[in-house]
């Protein structure tokens, strides 16, 4: 079940109690400080069902021509269940596995 909270810092942010999707997408409306919106947008019991839908939403994105370049591209993570996201931040410098 996904949840609305505010983390240790009072900042808004969401959860979920399961493997969890979370989009991240580029908002000019916020591109002063905190441009990234990010907004859960699956759930799933196993991290592998996970990724699989991760994988098909990126598809999709790209399908839809959603790509954008550079630091404005949107991301999407993969989170534990239990983690903490906040809704809104920067982009986020991932290595993928």
């Amino acid at each position: 079940m996904i949840h609305e909270l505010l983390n240790g810092n009072g900042c808004p942010a969401v959860t979920s109690d399961l493997w969890h999707v979370v989009h991240a997408r580029w908002s000019p409306e916020l591109a002063d400080e905190m441009p990234f919106e990010r907004t859960i947008v699956s759930e799933h019991r196993t991290e592998r069902a996970g990724l699989l839908a991760a994988k098909v939403f990126a598809a999709e994105m790209r399908q839809r021509g959603d790509a954008r370049s550079g630091e404005k591209r949107d991301q999407l993570f993969l989170r534990r269940p239990g983690c903490v996201t906040r809704k809104f931040g920067p982009r986020v410098n991932v290595r993928l596995r």
